[in-house]
């Protein structure tokens, strides 16, 4: 017959290595009270039906700073504890979620806290604490981690490799930290995937230039509707020679491996920017581009300018500033090589004008039988669409 149920509560057990064994259907287990000083990391991975764990009142440390261990001993809480300092708990066993938020933790040594759990571990808590200046060397082992909280901590470098070997990461939080796009306004979303970093002004001031974006991992950035003049174009550079390096090495010395997402759609559009010549061309995956209502300087910049040898991009919308009352005259169609199909977007002038009108840059757009045309009337802007259709919009 199948155990399903221990109780050795209160007496003067020293010790559980090995008392697991073969109890694959034990569902309570009670220790609590007694003398327990260590857990072997595996103790209950093989209780699959456990749900009835007492083990408080022993002296294992991370019991001894207030924490518990979940019922089904699958959850470590440490959640507002007034915990301090630095931890460095070594008796914690393997779980698949941990809580160790709104306290004054200011460090965590990671290969004892959760270097068993390594392997097993979904969710982490650190949001509300004093962690900082960084999490170099945390995460980078949690291969099946899927939830990450960073929330308001003292965190000021992250890096581009942050989240590289999280390749099941879903849901990180890093805002409330004194990073320097945060600090800016901008998100960080969902799987850090995403930047969101439009109608930020004036937080996001004229001039932009974050050095501690994870973009090894970011597939699309958005600085739209702001009030920028001047942005570097390093924030969205591919993962250099010397980071692949380091990564290959890391992988061949540990076994970690990495994910890198290369940057799919870049949003410029709505600001103060003048030039864009060799902006993007570094951007070999780059997919959609937007930087219409832009006061572009002319010479306009050609294709080979904008995005080198790029081939994978499928949609642009190009804008264009013209002298003499600098009206925008904003349209694009997109660049497909099966042909270009309808026309991505246009935006009516501030002072209406007549006449026709060629506002899209022709070294731009490099397939299909024709350049759109914009002509311009009293009421409406009529446009000829890349593949000959015509629609019109009222001003």
């Amino acid at each position: 017959m199948a155990v399903r149920l221990i109780k050795f509560n209160t007496n003067d057990i020293l010790n559980i290595t090995g008392l697991m064994e073969g109890l694959d259907e034990l569902k309570t287990l009670h220790i609590q009270q007694n003398d327990i000083s260590y857990l072997p990391p595996n103790t209950f991975r093989g209780s699959r039906f456990l749900t009835d764990l007492d083990i408080d009142g022993n002296p294992l440390d991370f019991l001894n700073a207030g924490c518990t261990l979940r019922s089904d001993a699958n959850k470590l809480d440490c959640s507002s504890k007034s915990l301090t300092g630095v931890l460095d708990f070594i008796d914690v066993p393997i779980v698949e979620f941990m809580d160790f938020s709104s306290n004054e933790i200011t460090g965590i040594h990671p290969e004892h806290v959760w270097g068993a759990s390594k392997d097993y571990l979904k969710e982490l808590r650190l949001n509300n604490n004093n962690i900082g200046p960084n999490i170099y060397g945390y995460i980078d082992m949690m291969g099946k981690l899927e939830t990450l909280t960073l929330a308001h901590n003292n965190l000021n470098k992250l890096g581009a490799l942050a989240f590289v070997h999280n390749r099941k990461l879903t849901q990180v939080t890093v805002n409330g930290n004194p990073l320097d796009f945060v600090q800016s306004g901008c998100v960080l979303n969902t799987d850090a995937s995403e930047l969101d970093c439009s109608a930020r002004s004036p937080r996001l001031g004229p001039s932009v230039q974050f050095t501690e974006l994870p973009r090894a991992t970011i597939r699309h950035m958005d600085f739209s509707d702001n009030d920028i003049i001047d942005i570097d174009k390093n924030m969205w550079k591919s993962v250099t020679e010397e980071e692949l390096s380091t990564l290959e090495l890391t992988k061949n010395m540990t076994g970690l491996d990495y994910h890198i997402r290369p940057l799919e759609k870049l949003q410029l559009q709505i600001n103060e920017i003048v030039r864009l010549n060799h902006f993007f061309d570094d951007l070999a995956e780059l997919k959609t581009l937007f930087t219409y209502r832009n006061p572009i300087e002319v010479p306009l910049p050609t294709l080979k300018e904008l995005v080198g040898n790029n081939t994978k991009l499928t949609e642009a919308q190009m804008g264009f500033c013209y002298r003499g009352g600098c009206r925008f005259m904003d349209i694009g169609c997109h660049v497909d090589n099966n042909p270009p199909r309808f026309l991505a977007g246009t935006m009516p002038t501030p002072v209406i004008f007549g006449g026709l009108m060629t506002p899209s840059n022709t070294n731009f757009i490099t397939k299909g039988p024709t350049v759109p045309k914009l002509v311009v009337e009293a009421g409406k802007i009529e446009v000829t669409k890349c593949n000959g259709e015509t629609s019109s919009s009222a001003l």
